[in-house]
């Protein structure tokens, strides 16, 4: 059951991916799959740094080396962000 989940949310996250990068999807579909995918690692992060501060209190170093790896992941997921989209608009813009 574990491995059909697994499988099911792979195959709609990967798909998501590659709908938001393609230009022949309609951007009323493009922009709510990229809102999805943001809001998805957002929260996977966001529970990450909130897991590092709620145990704060048993395990200090613990708390702390999770708290870096979610900066570390919003900080690295921020600039893949910019350099898929953004960068990948302006440049479809200039040509």
């Amino acid at each position: 059951m574990e491995f059909l989940f697994e499988i099911i949310v792979d195959l709609i996250i990967e798909g998501s991916i590659e709908a938001s990068l393609n230009k022949k999807v309609p951007k009323i579909v493009r922009y709510p799959l990229i809102a999805i995918i943001v809001l998805f690692f957002g929260t996977i992060i966001f529970g990450l740094f909130i897991m590092g501060i709620a145990i704060w209190n048993k395990n200090k170093y613990a708390s702390l080396f999770i708290i870096v790896v979610s900066i570390v992941m919003l900080i690295t997921s921020m600039y893949k962000f910019k350099k898929v989209y953004i960068e990948k608009k302006n440049k479809d813009e200039e040509n």
